[in-house]
C-alpha cells in the first residue's frame, strides 16, 4: 500500500536541531502524575479511506503498528498507568516519549518526558519536556532499545499487533543507594524545626509543596545546580553537603522516601515525595 512516513531526513544532521521549531511540553506537577495533553496538540487530519500508525521496527522489520488516528498525543513506556504504547526493555522509564500533532504547524512532534536513558532522534538525545519536530521520514528510539519508531500514514486496517515484546532484564535486587535532596518542612512535619531559621516552621504543607515545585523548575536538566540548591533551600542538615546523603541501605529511611530512591534510576530526579519528615525532591546519584 501506499505510504507516507515521517522519518528524519539525514539533512536535519548536518543543520543541527536548533534551527527545528520546539513547542514546550508541562512536566507533571509530581512524580506520580501523568503527563497531560500539550496544550498545543490536536487530532491529525486523516485522508479518507486511510488511518494514522505509530510503527515500531526492528532495523526494516515492522513489529508493530498501532492507529492512533483519533489521538492528539500517546505516550511510549514501560507503565500501563502511564503510557498508551507498553515498550518493556529495561532502560525505558514509565512515561518516556510523548508524540502529539500541532494543526499550526501541521506536523507530528516528539519529546523526552525526563527519562533516565533518554530519547534520541537521529542519533541526537532531545532535551526533557521540548517537543521537536518530525520532518517527513524521521524515526526515535528510546533508551538503549534497538527498536525505533515513526509515524505512517497507510490504508485503514492495516494494524499489526506487536510481537513478542523485548525481554525484561532479571536484576539483582539492589540493597544500596546514594541520593542527594531537598527538604521543605512544615507545620505538620515531625520536626518542624530547620538549620534556616529560629523558631517552629509555620508554613503549610500546601505552601511548601510550591515552594518544592518553584525549586523543581530551577534544576537545570544536567542536574548541576541541584547542590547549590540544596545548600541555599533545603531544611536538612545535609544541606551543607549540597543535599546529599551518602550510600544507605534498605531500611534505613523512612519507607516514602526509600520507596521513591530505589524506584529512581541512577541520575533520574523525582517529582515531590512526602515523608513524616516533609517534602522532599530527590536525585539519585548511586
Amino acid at each position: 500500500p501506499s505510504r507516507t512516513h515521517w522519518r528524519l531526513r539525514s539533512s536535519r544532521r548536518n543543520l543541527g536541531t536548533m534551527s527545528a521549531p520546539e513547542l514546550p511540553i508541562t512536566p507533571p506537577a509530581k512524580r506520580d502524575d501523568n503527563v497531560a495533553a500539550p496544550e498545543w496538540s490536536s487530532v491529525a487530519p486523516v485522508p479518507e479511506g486511510k488511518a494514522i500508525y505509530l510503527e515500531t521496527r526492528r532495523g526494516e522489520k515492522v513489529l508493530a503498528r498501532i492507529d492512533i488516528s483519533k489521538k492528539s498525543f500517546v505516550v511510549i513506556g514501560r507503565h500501563a498507568q502511564y503510557a498508551q504504547v507498553l515498550s518493556l526493555h529495561d532502560t525505558i522509564s514509565r512515561q518516556h516519549t510523548l508524540v502529539a500533532y500541532n494543526a499550526e504547524k501541521a506536523c507530528w512532534f516528539v519529546a523526552d518526558l525526563s527519562s533516565a536513558h533518554g530519547t534520541k532522534l537521529d542519533g541526537v538525545r532531545l532535551k526533557p519536556f521540548k517537543a521537536s519536530q518530525l520532518l517527513p521520514e524521521s524515526a526515535f528510539k528510546l533508551g538503549g532499545s534497538t527498536r525505533s519508531y515513526l509515524i505512517t500514514t497507510l490504508e485503514a486496517g492495516q494494524e499489526i499487533e506487536g510481537d513478542t515484546p523485548e525481554p525484561v532484564v532479571k536484576k539483582r535486587r539492589v540493597e544500596t543507594a546514594r541520593a542527594s535532596h531537598i527538604l521543605v518542612k512544615h507545620a505538620g512535619s515531625r520536626r518542624p524545626q530547620s538549620w534556616r531559621q529560629e523558631g517552629l516552621i509555620a508554613r503549610t504543607k500546601e505552601e511548601a509543596e510550591q515552594e518544592l515545585i518553584d525549586y523543581s523548575k530551577q534544576i537545570l536538566d544536567d542536574n548541576s545546580n541541584f547542590a547549590s540548591l540544596a545548600r541555599d533551600f533545603s531544611d536538612c542538615s545535609s544541606a551543607k553537603r549540597g543535599g546529599d546523603l551518602g550510600v544507605f541501605g534498605r531500611g534505613k529511611m523512612q519507607p516514602a522516601f526509600e520507596k521513591a530512591t530505589f524506584a529512581l534510576a541512577i541520575g533520574e530526579r523525582s517529582g515531590v515525595i512526602e515523608s513524616d519528615s516533609g517534602l522532599h525532591i530527590i536525585l539519585r546519584t548511586g
